[in-house]
């Protein structure tokens, strides 16, 4: 019988916290190249936090999902073999390149399933197990310890059958550290492989984050035990440590529930009301004045119908509406009798006072009311006009007081409902879903406009709200305001700062000031300065940056020199810039490299050192890319530059790649230097239009912006990462300040 695999994936993994990169990938294709070609996985792992690591693992995934489903290739052997080429020969042209720390330190395992046939592909440490029956079988056994062969990184291949449910269990080693063999062999033997997976997850959730999971999970099932649906594999989750998330069923009933609240009508209630009070009146009427029974009203059962439908809960007002109805007919009942009898008395005195009564005949109790009010005098129809009318107005005050009731329960209710938002957002915050935190203030913004502004404490209580998402919102634009400043030095007033640069290499911080092109060694801890300007032959200083123990700076020449800061030497080192004379807009180090922003010829060269020679540049970009608006650039493996004052875009092998900052709030307007390094765990910006430096992960989240109200002209900064030191130029103040852990 034809089998398909039924798969479902595992991933916890924290790229901002984590020790390791991790990622699985289970190919999506469509239905008929499922079944036609297969489904291929694969499972990576790489022992550092690198970001290049998440490009390395890019690239095997879009090289094997182009080599693997090609229609032309019938065998899924031939298929897999010829991917694992294309992945090879990739992965060695990186590593000529120079991006190589990451193979030492690599673990995959690649895969595919087709009906019976499985076959791997296993670098390094990633286990694979086949449970078949009630017994655990480990197909790959102890993995290789030794590094893999830059020349083919994929170089072991291993096949076999698999038959119907049997399911299969791919993994890190990290996995077997917190679950036994036989506990994962019964959980998957218990559950499908969804549930298996949700399992796990609840078991792992609170491990420390710095360990990262990664697993697939897969079982063969027949395809008439699939189930028949057009949706979709669940895609794997990119980092899985977050907040368990609601319903969209729920989420739509709440929004519907909170704008018929934010939106309510009392018509329908008012006019329940009109027809009981109507209806007691009318019973009043009969008994008391036209002394018949109460009309009767006739009941029809209905059938219940076959199919009942629970209608969505209002705010209940019957109760409240039922006791004012009861309270209007107790009080015309007694209002009734009493004017009767006036009516009456009044009656008896006239009868006293006039002729003897005579017997008259039955006339109606409409006719006798008549003659009755007609009988009256001025005063006395004055008194029950004035009766008549205190009932009306005591009604009408009952019924208005029950209306706001009602609005006050909508009004609790919907400031509940905002309140509601405002939690959701703060907790979206704790576990990473800004996008989700976003909705949620947005929600509440637009909810709080439909909320009754008439009595001070609905304003008050509005001002509370917006004072509450102010405060979110700041925590969510995640500003930071630094502490515990010192002062280090201060220039003289009249010295230009506007372009100056500065670097840090051990206790000294090296300043360029451009405008004077002189380099102003300071100590970090006293404050002294001294000076070592270049020779006239230099040329003028541009940018610097630290190689090793020294600053080399590019000059206009162009060339390179080099300033020894413990004695305060020059030498000039021997490079050759091709093409036409640049326009250099920033300098960064990699290893034993230098990167030169050229905006003008939209290039950036790389010079490679050898002794005290670095060379003739090459251009790095293998894509055309204009860089007029360029202003900065900064290296550590893949390169960053900075486009227009508001834009930061990453390139990786020469080509642009998907880095792209997060939103900031206020938006990026003022961007003017960069800064990170090979071992740094993050990317700082700074703004001078905004007054302050901003830090992202590796892979453009926004982690802080930090801010100080004491600034305002920032020039120029540098990271001290390893001991937690932002150097900043304030005006003609040099400070420093310990950044947050």
């Amino acid at each position: 019988m034809p089998t398909r695999a039924d798969t479902d994936a595992l991933l916890l993994y924290d790229p901002s916290r984590a020790r390791s990169t991790v990622n699985v990938w289970v190919a999506r294709p469509s239905g008929p190249e499922d079944l036609a070609h297969g489904k291929l996985f694969l499972i990576s792992a790489i022992d550092s936090a690198a970001h290049v690591n998440h490009e390395i693992i890019d690239i095997i995934q879009e090289e094997l999902r182009v080599a693997f489903y090609r229609p032309e290739i019938l065998t899924i052997e031939r298929r897999f073999e010829e991917a694992l080429q294309a992945v090879n020969r990739r992965l060695h042209a990186l590593i000529a390149d120079g991006v190589n720390e990451w193979v030492t330190r690599c673990h995959f395992l690649i895969g595919v399933t087709q009906g019976s046939h499985l076959i791997l592909a296993p670098v390094r440490s990633v286990h694979a197990y086949l449970l078949r029956g009630t017994r655990l079988h480990d197909i790959l056994g102890i993995g290789d310890t030794e590094a893999p062969n830059p020349l083919r990184i994929f170089s072991q291949v291993v096949g076999g059958q698999v038959e119907q449910n049997d399911r299969l269990l791919f993994c890190l080693p990290s996995l077997l550290d917190y679950f036994s063999l036989e506990k994962l062999r019964r959980t998957i033997l218990d559950h499908a492989p969804a549930a298996a997976v949700r399992s796990f997850e609840q078991a792992l959730i609170d491990v420390d984050p710095s360990v990262s999971f990664a697993a697939l999970i897969v079982r063969v099932r027949s395809e008439q035990e699939l189930p028949v649906s057009n949706v979709p594999d669940r895609p794997v989750p990119a980092i899985s440590r977050t907040a368990p998330q609601q319903s969209m069923d729920t989420l739509i009933r709440t929004e519907r529930s909170t704008d018929r609240i934010m939106t309510p009508s009392v018509w329908p209630f008012i006019i329940q009301g009109l027809r009981r009070t109507g209806r007691a009146f009318r019973d009043f009427t009969r008994t008391t004045i036209l002394g018949r029974p109460p009309k009767r009203t006739l009941v029809i059962d209905r059938p219940p119908t076959e199919s009942p439908v629970t209608p969505t809960p209002r705010p209940d007002a019957r109760p409240t509406l039922r006791a004012i109805g009861h309270t209007a007919k107790r009080t015309a009942t007694a209002t009734g009798r009493v004017i009767v009898m006036t009516v009456r008395r009044l009656g008896q005195r006239w009868r006293l006072r006039g002729t003897p009564r005579t017997p008259m005949a039955r006339v109606s109790p409409i006719t006798s009311l008549q003659a009755r009010w007609g009988a009256m005098t001025t005063m006395q129809r004055r008194i029950a006009g004035v009766i008549v009318v205190a009932i009306i107005l005591f009604t009408a005050v009952i019924a208005r007081l029950a209306l706001p009731s009602e609005t006050n329960t909508n009004t609790t209710v919907a400031v509940s409902a905002v309140e509601a938002e405002i939690a959701r957002a703060e907790a979206a915050i704790l576990f990473g879903g800004e996008s989700i935190a976003n909705e949620a203030l947005t929600k509440a913004e637009t909810d709080i406009e439909k909320l009754p502004t008439k009595k001070k404490s609905d304003r008050t209580t509005i001002e509370s709200l917006r004072s509450r998402i102010t405060a979110v919102r700041a925590q969510l634009a995640k500003r930071f305001t630094l502490e515990n400043e010192r002062t280090v030095m201060s220039f003289a007033a009249d010295t230009d700062l506007n372009d100056a640069r500065m670097n840090v290499l051990g206790n000294t911080i090296i300043t360029l000031v451009t405008t004077r092109n002189a380099v102003l060694l300071i100590d970090r801890e006293t404050g002294e300065v001294r000076a070592a300007d270049p020779t006239p032959d230099v040329g003028q200083l541009l940018r610097g940056v630290v190689v090793g123990q020294a600053i080399v700076y590019v000059t206009d020449r162009p060339g390179f020199v080099e300033l020894n800061p413990q004695t305060g030497t020059w030498r000039a080192l021997d490079s050759s810039f091709p093409g036409t004379k640049p326009t250099i807009a920033g300098l960064a180090a990699y290893e034993n490299r230098l990167y030169v922003l050229d905006r003008e010829g939209d290039r950036v060269l790389r010079f490679t050192r050898g002794g005290t020679s670095y060379g003739t540049g090459v251009n790095w970009l293998k894509a055309t890319t204009d860089l007029a608006t360029a202003s900065d650039l900064a290296v550590d493996g893949s390169v960053y530059i900075i486009f227009g004052n508001d834009r930061v875009d990453g390139y990786f092998g020469g080509r642009r790649g998907t880095f792209a900052l997060a939103p900031l709030d206020p938006p990026l307007e003022g961007a003017s230097a960069l800064w990170t390094a090979t071992n740094a765990s993050a990317i700082y910006l700074l703004d001078q239009t905004d007054q302050r430096v901003v830090v992202f992960d590796k892979d453009g989240g926004l982690r802080r912006q930090l801010v100080h109200d004491g600034w305002s002209t920032i020039r120029s900064f540098v990271v001290d990462e390893t001991n937690k030191v932002l150097y900043l130029l304030d005006g003609t103040r040099l400070l420093t300040y310990t950044l947050p852990g």
